[in-house]
């Protein structure tokens, strides 16, 4: 169609303009033809149901778990007692581990230090025919050796070394060794040591060589 101005329009839409009266807005997007009011969700509420304006319900609809186990009180004591009884009964044998463990650490120190001593104790007894040799040596008269002898006794009585020479004190079977006797008198008192023919040694109380005596009986 041909207006007076001569520009091509579109008849469709010159047609509806024409229709409406002047001045009157043309709103293209109304509700489709055969539509009825208030057929949509109202602003800002829920959205219809399946049926319509009723809300949805279900076993969901209130936020509850479909099919949700139920809670067995006794069962739930049940089990903190036996959980209970097992953390106690791991206690007990970790209790008893831990004073074995140290029953085995203090015999193993044990062990060692009686190792230890007895090393000692071999090296110190390899030692007593050298002081056992100064004391024969001085005996005769020999000059010069009492320093010397003197330094090793005293090294080794400061590490427990203890010299037994009796003289002069009552027989002690456990320290003193009888070579000789000798008669005593009357108004004498008997089981007397009166010579030390060969010193005697303890090593920290322990006798490690007894001393060779003789005895008044």
């Amino acid at each position: 169609m041909t207006t007076a101005s001569g520009a091509s329009r579109p008849s469709g839409v010159g047609g509806a303009q024409r229709g409406a009266p002047a001045g009157a807005e043309v709103d293209d997007d109304g509700p489709p033809e055969g539509a009825v009011p208030g057929d949509g969700p109202p602003e800002g509420g829920p959205a219809p149901g399946p049926t319509g304006g009723e809300p949805a319900s279900g076993p969901g609809a209130h936020g509850g778990a479909p099919g949700a186990p139920t809670v067995n009180v006794e069962e739930l004591v049940s089990l903190v007692e036996n959980l209970t009884a097992e953390r106690d009964a791991n206690l007990d044998a970790r209790a008893r581990l831990q004073a074995e463990f140290e029953n085995y650490r203090k015999r193993v120190a044990k062990q060692e230090l009686d190792q230890t001593a007895r090393a000692h104790e071999s090296l110190v007894n390899k030692l007593l025919p050298t002081l056992d040799a100064f004391d024969a040596a001085m005996a005769h008269g020999v000059e010069g050796l009492q320093p010397l002898q003197q330094y090793l006794l005293g090294a080794l009585q400061r590490e427990g070394l203890a010299r037994v020479d009796p003289v002069g004190a009552p027989f002690d079977p456990n320290e003193h060794e009888a070579v000789l006797h000798e008669e005593g008198g009357s108004d004498e008192a008997h089981g007397i040591v009166v010579e030390v023919l060969r010193p005697g040694y303890l090593w920290k109380g322990r006798v490690i060589r007894p001393a060779m005596v003789k005895v008044r009986t």
